[in-house]
């Protein structure tokens, strides 16, 4: 092992050196170490000091480019997460991965990208147990390898890893997402695009006709705009179910050069594989395929109105009722006393029902701006994007600083009301 730890320090693999007991590793101190890794001098330190029978891969700055995708089988009794993974992944890309068996029966997946990902959590069970995540150097983490005890290698190894480009990488994280069940709170965030926000007011209406709409008409649609559309349904085995898809070409590819995605007829999801500004393979950073409602929005040029004009035309023949598109009818509110902003709070509150938002019950008693402060926290809870708390409360740095805090978050509420609403995951969340 003392051999293995310093080859691949010696290929420029920073590894943490650790001492394996017969029932537990016992690490050094390493918390300082992500950005660096260990010089040539301490590795041979820690080696004297017994450091030399296990190691971890070191996920940080010093890797800047491996990443991992990591299958915690403990957590999905029954599931057969990585098996089912395994099944829809491409061949060719499967041969290129580092796979290896965990103590936990479990997974680790290892591969190099220059792509830039800061998403951990993949996929979660129903109740946010973690399934699978994707340790990269945005997570400052370890994760244990083989030939360490507990731990082998099925295929490859770490002298193996093979560079993949970000659509090969998006097509291993975008399966999978597809084994996802959690419909709560996501920590997932993407460094690639900026956020694509459904006009409030369209919101409730776009959420209907993604449900229910009919598969074969985001098919028409694509074809209509040039797309190859394969002329024959794939299966796949997942989850004790079969899954249905059609290979995808984008304008220009042959059907005989790589597919540039599939559409999954089970779940009107378009999940893409090669990648443009235009038609990113990522849904702006909430998720690694397109919803009906996304595809329209860039085969319409990135125009909402475009997007609701179409589906206004189409709905009535699907026999699709669609919500009343309410606009939001409240101002923005100006500086002032308690009065106004109750005043403010209470014309967000009708309107979002008026949208027909349904509403998450809290222990607050009363709207005071207190109480609002506590709504701003929860608020997130249905909601993807993560870094919006973040980003009003630099707002408020920038524009009120010395203001007391609670009225400050508190002017800001019809604006965070506009983006929570914009988010494919918002059914509403204030108190009554």
């Amino acid at each position: 092992m003392k051999d293995l730890i310093l080859e691949l320090h010696q290929e420029g693999i920073h590894v943490l050196p650790l001492q394996h007991n017969g029932h537990k590793f016992i690490h050094p101190n390493y918390s300082s170490k992500f950005d660096t890794g260990f010089s040539t001098d301490e590795i041979m330190a820690l080696l004297d000091a017994g450091y030399d029978n296990a190691y971890a891969v070191m996920h940080g700055k010093c890797n800047p480019f491996l990443k991992a995708l990591d299958f915690d089988e403990k957590n999905a009794p029954g599931k057969d997460l990585y098996a089912t993974w395994s099944r829809i992944i491409d061949p060719d890309l499967l041969s290129r991965l580092v796979i290896e068996k965990t103590r936990s029966a479990g997974y680790h997946v290892y591969f190099l990208c220059q792509a830039q990902v800061t998403e951990k959590a993949l996929a979660s069970s129903a109740t946010g147990s973690e399934w699978i995540a994707c340790r990269s150097a945005a997570n400052n983490c370890v994760t244990y390898a083989a030939p360490s005890p507990g731990y082998e290698y099925l295929q490859g190894s770490l002298f193996d890893l093979q560079m993949l480009t970000a659509d090969e990488m998006a097509q291993l994280c975008d399966v999978a997402k597809q084994l996802d069940e959690y419909t709560g709170e996501k920590n997932t965030k993407s460094t690639y695009l900026p956020a694509v926000q459904v006009p409030a007011e369209y919101s409730a209406a776009i959420s209907k006709f993604d449900a229910d709409c009919d598969a074969s008409f985001i098919l028409d649609l694509l074809r209509q705009n040039g797309w190859t559309i394969g002329g024959r349904v794939h299966e796949k085995p997942v989850n004790g179910e079969k899954w249905q898809y059609i290979k995808v070409w984008r304008p220009g590819r042959l059907e005989s050069e790589p597919s540039s995605g599939n559409f999954w007829l089970n779940r009107k999801r378009l999940s893409i594989f090669s990648t443009s500004t235009e038609f990113p393979s990522f849904d702006s950073g909430q998720s690694f395929s397109h919803t009906p409602s996304r595809v329209m929005y860039y085969l319409n040029g990135k125009s909402w109105k475009a997007v609701m004009r179409q589906i206004e035309g189409v709905a009535p023949n699907m026999q699709i009722e669609l919500p009343k598109v309410t606009p939001m009818a409240f101002p923005t509110p100006t500086r002032g006393g308690q009065d106004v902003w109750r005043v403010e709070v209470k014309g967000i509150i009708e309107w979002a029902e008026n949208a027909g938002y349904r509403w998450m019950r809290m222990s607050s008693t009363d709207d005071t701006v207190v109480q609002l402060v506590r709504v701003v926290d929860n608020i997130i809870y249905h909601c993807d994007e993560k870094d919006l708390q973040r980003l009003y409360r630099d707002e408020v740095a920038r524009n009120y600083a010395g203001e007391h805090e609670s009225r400050v978050l508190l002017a800001f509420m019809p604006q965070i009301m506009k983006y929570m609403a914009a988010l494919p995951n918002f059914e509403g969340t204030l108190m009554r």
